[in-house]
């Protein structure tokens, strides 16, 4: 029976179907997020925008060693100066 590469545990079928359906993959673990601060005045109190939909991406590589499984960009605000910031976020799990 195949092996999951996400948690090694053997989450499919003799035909390829998903057993736990995700179950043991709820909480991602971030990778790399970049940037981490407000390029105008350099404030790391960033909150995210209501209303504007995440994008992630589902694509595979490695990063400073690790390995991630998507890339999401989440449109956040400084606090400090009001200027909007496009931040990327490296996600594995």
């Amino acid at each position: 029976m195949p092996k999951c590469p996400r948690c090694g545990k053997s989450c499919k079928t003799e035909r390829g179907l998903a057993v736990h359906m995700g179950h043991a993959h709820k909480h991602p673990m971030v990778i790399d997020e970049l940037p981490q601060a407000c390029p105008t005045c350099g404030s790391t109190d960033l909150k995210c925008i209501p209303g504007i939909p995440n994008r992630i991406y589902q694509c595979a590589g490695k990063l400073n060693g690790r390995i991630y499984d998507r890339i999401v960009y989440r449109h956040k605000q400084c606090e400090a100066c009001g200027q909007r910031v496009l931040v990327r976020t490296y996600e594995t799990g």
